[in-house]
């Protein structure tokens, strides 16, 4: 049981770091997306380790956990870069605004 539940987790681990193959191995480089991405999925396996610890399913928690908290921490720092770029352009055009009366 064990061995295949390390496959498992090896295998996913593949699977969503060969997600982030733009992406630098350096956190300083990331943007917003992987660092929630990498918060998240910390946060969630460590808290459904801990839940799961307590059904007898340590590490069946801990990778649920760590995937949905991956997902939901990577959907926020996007959604936070989409407002970043949004604010970005706002200020260009208002840039523009203001040069277009001198």
């Amino acid at each position: 049981m064990k061995q295949k539940l390390l496959s498992t987790v090896m295998a996913l681990l593949l699977f969503v770091l060969g997600g982030c193959s733009e992406s630098s191995l350096n956190p300083s480089d990331w943007g917003k997306t992987e660092k929630g991405a990498a918060i998240g999925g910390v946060s969630g396996a460590v808290l459904g380790g801990a839940i799961g610890s307590e059904t007898g399913s340590t590490a069946g928690g801990a990778l649920i956990g760590g995937a949905a908290g991956a997902l939901g921490g990577g959907l926020i720092g996007r959604e936070l870069e989409d407002q970043d770029e949004e604010i970005d352009e706002i200020r260009r055009r208002e840039r523009a605004r203001y040069r277009d009366y001198d």
